[in-house]
């Protein structure tokens, strides 16, 4: 899915930005002195989602070069453009390795006309950001959307997590595309929900280095800018999808956890931690955000409800109207059952359905479809679900 659809990209928008990349010509410099780690862009000694974005500030966005050109050239071409952008993230989540020297810095075994100025690592910054899991409830056998909210300082450009979860209880959907109709990075009700203008996003998620691990990435422009996350407090910035096994006993429940490792120096061989993404001062930064993890709670089958309950309170009121607008306007919570909320029975949610509330209550609209004045099972088939996540 990457290589179509990122791949692709890069091979169009590097020639027509640099006119053939840095590097494409001129006389060999022989092989280096200077030892680095191929990949690692800003010097923070691994490599991660920040370092595709600084390749990007400097391609696209005009941004100062990196002072090591050799750690840029993560293709090892001898040329810089965004295919080294896009071969540090099927990197991180394909495992399409990285010539050396790496995983462990050294010199460069290959000839080329890229130098490397200076490679001094720095760690990144540790902050009082914030990543916090959502608490989710979901049937056995359903679809359910993990949410992530996040507290920041400055603005974020990019993230990258790595979750820790049982996967005989949660099984998150595995995908690496720019397409947000097959993307397991969901926007619906988030911060970026009709934002982004198609293509030219990241989305990823991969099963982690670790055993009962997942890695997330999203980029929400892969070569502009103008869509970072605002500093903010507890804003929704996406949902991870996935499902729960048949198999998974109700009442039971699990940790969606944000992981930097046991020792906290990161996961795998790669030494991959959360990271938020964020333009420095002289450079970018990898933040280091606080983590936080939620609770999925596997409860029986939500199959019955009641049309237009979209607060899930037993009854339909004016209340309902206002959460279903809350959620389709103001990034507010996911309503648990989808299908409750579809007000109107058309099998989508917008903004028809507090409209059908508000007439049934107020301008004598008549009944809305069943099942309706008593909870029960959903008549007309439609791609709704009935398990959603809480705040």
């Amino acid at each position: 899915m990457l290589s179509k659809v990122t791949v692709g990209l890069a091979c169009s928008l590097s020639l027509l930005a640099l006119g053939g990349g840095i590097g494409s010509g001129g006389r060999a410099r022989g092989l280096g002195a200077q030892e680095f780690l191929r990949g690692d862009v800003n010097a923070d000694g691994r490599d991660s989602v920040s370092d595709s974005l600084m390749i990007r500030r400097w391609l696209f966005n005009g941004d100062r070069a990196p002072p090591c050109h050799d750690a840029a050239d993560a293709d090892d071409s001898g040329r810089l453009d965004i295919t080294d952008q896009v071969r540090i993230l099927t990197n991180i989540f394909r495992g399409d390795r990285i010539p050396p020297p790496y995983p462990s810095a050294g010199t460069d075994p290959t000839s080329d006309d890229l130098d490397c100025a200076s490679y001094e690592v720095e760690e990144p910054l540790q902050t009082q950001d914030r990543v916090r899991i959502g608490e989710v409830s979901a049937a056995p056998g359903s679809e359910v959307d993990i949410p992530v909210f996040v507290t920041n300082a400055v603005e974020v450009e990019a993230f990258q997590l790595v979750v820790k979860h049982d996967p005989d209880l949660f099984e998150p959907k595995l995908a690496l595309t720019g397409d947000p109709s097959l993307s397991p990075v969901i926007l619906d009700g988030s911060y970026y929900a009709g934002s982004i203008p198609e293509g030219g996003r990241f989305m990823a998620v991969s099963a982690g280095p670790d055993p009962g691990t997942f890695l997330v990435g999203f980029i929400p422009s892969f070569i502009g800018t103008g869509l970072e996350l605002p500093p903010g407090s507890d804003t929704l910035a996406f949902k991870i999808r996935g499902t729960i096994p048949d198999t998974a006993p109700p009442g039971a429940s699990v940790v969606i956890e944000p992981t930097n490792g046991p020792d906290g120096r990161g996961t795998g061989p790669l030494f991959l931690r959360n990271e938020l993404t964020h333009r420095g001062e002289a450079r970018y930064v990898s933040l280091l955000p606080a983590l936080e993890g939620g609770i999925l709670q596997i409860v029986p089958d939500q199959s019955f409800f009641l049309r237009g309950d979209s607060n899930s309170d037993g009854k339909v009121d004016l209340s309902d109207a206002s959460f279903t607008l809350g959620f389709l306007f103001l990034g507010n919570a996911t309503p648990r059952c989808l299908d409750a909320a579809d007000a109107d029975d058309d099998g989508k949610l917008d903004v028809t359905d507090p409209i059908a509330t508000l007439m049934y209550l107020f301008l004598g609209g008549g009944s809305l479809p069943p099942p309706f004045t008593a909870a029960g099972d959903d008549p007309t088939p439609d791609t709704l679900g009935c398990s959603g996540v809480a705040s």
